[in-house]
């Protein structure tokens, strides 16, 4: 043990300590002593101190000789005296030899071994002589080349050879030879079996691929380093992770990857997935094709057609068919989407099933996405099937387009975008449809307006407004929102322009109707004829009695026949024809009417009187409404007119004397009988 007892005064001291065969210090440390402490320290148990230097303290009894150990700063401290007991003989109490009880050197200021340092606060002080120095009359002396000193040495004789040299002095050191240690006092030694000169040449170190240690050269003992490590001398070091070595490996590089791992740098790191690593020092294998394998894969038969592929061949994986997904390897499985929704190729897992896109219905189950191309249809997103375009927009549905949202419409005024439905699809224009019989449509996205039409009106497709247009002919229009409709008309009406009546109207004179939706017709009848009111067929009717018709197109006109004229049936001209014999006739539109002449009296052709004429000659005539009639006198008889009320029968009368009459109507005349001759009454 050593105890250090300190009087007045502070500071900082530390203390190494040599043990013996080792060449290494052990350091006792005191921070800011305090004004009276002590301490003890112990040293390993059966070791023996060199205790041969302290600096500044003499050693007056006890131990062997003045010796002093290595350095010990003590400027600032005053410390009466050291004690030391243990083995070896060097027990003892050593004094401080500024304190008065140490002897001193006669002649110089210091004694052997110190020298005359001038310190920071100018006082002068005897200083240990340093290492590698010796010192004497307070002088500082280096020692020779390759060697070295002690602190405190007095002469060149404590001057010795650095390890790794060795020398019979120090002023013929020499290196020390490969292969052996030197520790610069004594002959180089032999290194151990496996072990070589360290770089100092003072020590061994194991070769390369073993390992051991020991404080002292003679005591080291190298052993081969263990699999799965590598040696660099003293050291052992483990392989890094994922690598293994043989017995012997001398550095890292002896350190190989396992298989499933390369080496990246200075790390075996495991093997990428769509690689292959064989181990040691092999670069990864890329898996062929589109073939894929997990992480750390060791055989190319890990390489398997990746997700979204399928195939035995990993040089030829296909794509996951659209409907499926494959989860890799040989198959592909029959993933079912819901509807709306569908697995696009190359789909890896049953939540890749994603929502159809605009411009797609998706069935569901295991079939693609399909375009919607139907005109007047279209596909928002989700879709499972086609929907019709709805009222106020267009769907164009071209597949030259390409899938297509709804637009909205841009119609002009009488145009609207219909609604779609399952069996009617929607509009496919911006510029829309006609607007329908029935409605009106305002133009732009408005839809469709029932309409608000007067009875005998319309609103027509492409109407604009909500008070429509006149009901055409052979149609008839119950107003409001209703289209028009053919008519129901009977033979002999029609449905004029702006009907209101299913039955229609009067077919008007001039024209004939053949009933129902026909339109009426001009009449082109022969003159005589025409075409009555209500009319339905177009050869026209006969013109009555008291009229006169034209033909062709016009309607029968009042007769306006002058006395002794009148219109019978089928009469062409207003100016009449004569009244027939029998009759008379006042002109106007009256017609003939039966004579009531007297006997003897007749009606001629032309009467205007009911009184008739004188019977003429040649005729009888009987009175009333008939006409005058042949004679048919005997010869010998004739009719002569009547006269004076004088009335012929019908066989006449006799011929009067001095003429003669022939019969029949010839009239009486003169007798041409020869001289002695004459013609009594009655002559033939």
């Amino acid at each position: 043990n050593i105890e250090m007892h300190f009087a007045e005064g502070g500071g900082e001291a530390y203390t190494p300590f040599l043990v013996a065969g080792t060449g290494q210090a052990t350091t006792f440390y005191v921070p800011n002593a305090p004004k009276r402490w002590s301490r003890t320290v112990s040293v390993i148990a059966g070791s023996s101190l060199l205790c041969t230097a302290i600096v500044g303290w003499l050693a007056l009894t006890g131990g062997s000789g003045r010796t002093k150990m290595t350095d010990m700063m003590q400027t600032s401290l005053h410390e009466e005296e050291l004690r030391f007991s243990g083995s070896g003989g060097k027990g003892g109490v050593y004094y401080n030899v500024f304190t008065g009880k140490g002897g001193s050197d006669g002649g110089s200021r210091c004694g052997p071994g110190a020298y005359l340092k001038v310190s920071e606060d100018g006082f002068s002080r005897c200083t240990d002589c340093p290492v590698g120095k010796w010192c004497y009359k307070d002088e500082v002396n280096t020692c020779p080349d390759k060697s070295t000193s002690i602190t405190g040495a007095q002469s060149e004789s404590d001057c010795f050879c650095k390890p790794g040299f060795f020398g019979e002095s120090a002023k013929k050191c020499e290196a020390c030879p490969a292969g052996s240690y030197c520790n610069g006092k004594s002959a180089p030694v032999k290194c151990p079996p496996h072990s070589h000169s360290s770089a100092d040449g003072f020590g061994c170190e194991c070769d390369a691929g073993y390992h051991g240690f020991a404080l002292s050269a003679s005591q080291l003992t190298c052993s081969l380093c263990p699999s799965n490590k590598f040696c660099a001398g003293a050291s052992v070091s483990n392989c890094t992770d994922n690598s293994y070595a043989p017995p012997g490996a001398k550095g890292p590089s002896d350190c190989v990857c396992l298989a499933g791992y390369y080496r990246l740098d200075d790390e075996c790191v495991e093997c990428d997935q769509g690689k292959i690593c064989r181990g040691k020092d092999h670069a990864p294998e890329a898996c062929p094709g589109r073939s894929w394998s997990p992480p750390g894969s060791t055989d190319p038969k890990d390489c398997k057609c990746p997700t979204g592929y399928h195939g035995t061949d990993p040089n030829n994986c296909a794509p996951c068919d659209a409907g499926y997904f494959c989860l890799g390897g040989e198959n592909r499985d029959a993933g079912a989407a819901a509807p709306g929704s569908y697995f696009p190729a190359g789909s890896s897992k049953s939540t890749d099933a994603i929502r159809c896109p605009l411009g797609y219905m998706c069935p569901g189950g295991h079939r693609d996405k399909v375009a919607c191309v139907v005109p007047g249809s279209y596909c928002p997103v989700g879709s499972k099937v086609l929907k019709p375009c709805p009222q106020g927009y267009y769907c164009a549905g071209n597949p030259t387009d390409g899938p297509m949202d709804k637009g909205e419409c841009e119609c002009d005024t009488g145009f609207y975008c219909n609604a779609g439905s399952p069996d009617h699809p929607g509009n496919d224009a911006p510029s829309g449809r006609p607007c329908p019989p029935g409605f009106y449509c305002t133009g732009g996205m408005a839809d469709k307006t029932p309409c608000t039409s007067a009875p005998g009106f319309y609103c027509a497709a492409g109407s604009a407004t909500p008070e429509g247009v006149k009901c055409p002919e052979g149609y008839f229009c119950t107003g409001g929102s209703a289209d028009k409709q053919t008519c129901n008309a009977a033979a002999g009406y029609y449905c004029p322009e702006g009907t209101a009546d299913p039955a229609g109207v009067q077919c008007p004179a001039g024209s004939y109707c053949t009933g129902k939706g026909a339109l009426h017709k001009d009449c082109d009848v022969p003159a005589g004829r025409y075409c009555a009111r209500g009319g339905s067929v177009p050869r026209g009717n006969l013109c009555p009695a008291g009229f006169f018709c034209p033909g062709a197109a016009t309607d029968r006109q009042v007769c306006a026949a002058q006395p002794g004229n009148y219109c019978p049936e089928g009469t062409p001209g207003p100016e009449g024809a004569p009244c027939p014999a029998g009759f008379y006739c006042t002109g106007g539109n009256t017609d003939k009417a039966v004579c009531t002449a007297a006997e003897g009296k007749f009606c001629d052709k032309g009467s205007a009187s009911p009184l008739g004429v004188e019977c003429p000659q040649g005729y009888y005539c009987p009175g009333g409404g008939s006409d005058k009639t042949p004679c048919k006198a005997q010869a010998g008889s004739f009719c002569p007119a009547s006269t004076n009320g004088v009335v012929s029968p019908r066989g006449g009368v006799a011929c009067d004397e001095g003429v003669f009459c022939a019969g029949g109507q010839t009239d009486q005349k003169p007798c041409a009988a020869s001289q002695g001759r004459y013609c009594p009454r009655a002559s033939a």
